[in-house]
């Protein structure tokens, strides 16, 4: 199945969109990190630093980030739920890509500014291109509030989310897909039994 390059960001969390990047079941499964460019790609459009992707990548083989980032999503979901479910998981996967995390910062000072502290993170192999990925799962891992933490109630989808509304009642992964096709689901089921 040709897989749509543009991702979208419906789960309030860094981690958890990136756990969304493969969506559906059977024949209507989507995957949004089916080679390296598509992976480039969401990145990207994650608002992420991908400037220094052809260093990374040059000389290596084709599929190496893909491979990298389907493994860090997998793990990355693994430990999400186990850590819903209450129990321990293996962070050894998340801890290869945290260490690897070579961040630096600089001081800039334009004429006519103030000073600004920029940081920049070293990238020399295709992994370390998903360490702010590694970084947010690590920080959702120790941080997040599983309560609030959910998968969409629509039985068919997969996508995840964390729900930061004030009520704390958000039930689906948009009210636009899933929401609406359950409620107008719900409404035919109730006018079946009316008749």
């Amino acid at each position: 199945m040709e897989a749509d390059n543009r991702a979208f960001f419906i789960a309030d969390h860094l981690a958890l969109d990136f756990l969304n990047s493969v969506y559906g079941t059977g024949d209507n499964r989507t995957e949004l990190l089916a080679d390296d460019g598509r992976v480039l790609s969401w990145l990207k459009q994650a608002g992420l630093p991908v400037d220094q992707a052809a260093q990374a990548l040059k000389g290596r083989p084709p599929g190496l980030l893909r491979e990298a980032a389907v493994a860090l999503r997998e793990a990355g979901r693994a430990l999400l739920e186990r850590r819903k479910a209450g129990r321990r998981g293996d962070t050894a996967p998340l801890n290869r890509l945290l260490v690897r995390g070579g961040a630096y910062q600089q001081l800039s000072w334009k004429p006519g500014t103030q000073p600004r502290r920029l940081t920049y993170r070293r990238v020399e192999a295709p992994e370390d291109l998903l360490v702010p990925i590694a970084e947010a799962m690590a920080e959702l891992l120790e941080t997040g509030n599983y309560q609030m933490v959910r998968r969409c109630e629509n039985p068919e989808c997969t996508l995840w989310f964390y729900d930061r509304t004030k009520s704390h009642r958000r039930r689906w992964c948009t009210m636009a897909i899933c929401g609406n096709r359950m409620k107008v689901a719900a409404f035919r089921a109730r006018q079946r039994e009316a008749e």
